[in-house]
């Protein structure tokens, strides 16, 4: 069974990635490659028309949902590099390389609001990738609209 911090991380991921109005491409559990074997991970994509650059909202969202674990559950391994990465880069064109780094500190403070106000949909998700070792966009977002229908926020 998929350790449970890995498939808490990749759920927070996808919860804040689609509460935020990202598309999750995919969220597996041991699917990529690094220099110590496979890593869990949730791909993320930016929706925007062809040839079109994200918006600003868009790459905001973004770096929020690749920042936002380890906000909370802080740095783990090979993962927490490439979401780093991640985040900067998409801070850095949202706002530009001198102000990136404040840019991504302050959507950290947001990512752990969002967490703790959603924790039940993390809970979930999570429950469902140690099962399946994988979830989709659509299952996420009938978790965060199941927890809607019976009054839990969202």
């Amino acid at each position: 069974m998929i350790e449970r911090r890995w498939a808490m991380h990749e759920a927070c991921h996808a919860v804040l990635a689609k509460l935020l109005g990202l598309k999750i491409v995919s969220c597996h559990m041991g699917s990529v490659g690094s220099r110590n074997g496979m890593l869990p991970h949730c791909l993320l994509g930016l929706e925007v028309d062809d040839g079109a650059e994200p918006t600003k909202e868009q790459l905001r969202a973004g770096v929020i949902a690749a920042i936002g674990p380890m906000a909370v559950y802080g740095l783990m391994a090979d993962s927490s590099d490439y979401d780093i990465k991640m985040a900067l880069k998409w801070a850095e064109q949202a706002v530009g390389l001198g102000m990136a780094n404040k840019f991504v500190a302050a959507q950290i403070l947001v990512a752990r609001q969002m967490i703790r106000e959603n924790i039940h949909i993390i809970k979930d998700v999570t429950e469902k990738l140690q099962a399946d070792e994988e979830i989709t966009d659509g299952q996420v977002q009938e978790m965060i609209d199941s927890a809607v229908a019976v009054g839990q926020p969202a």
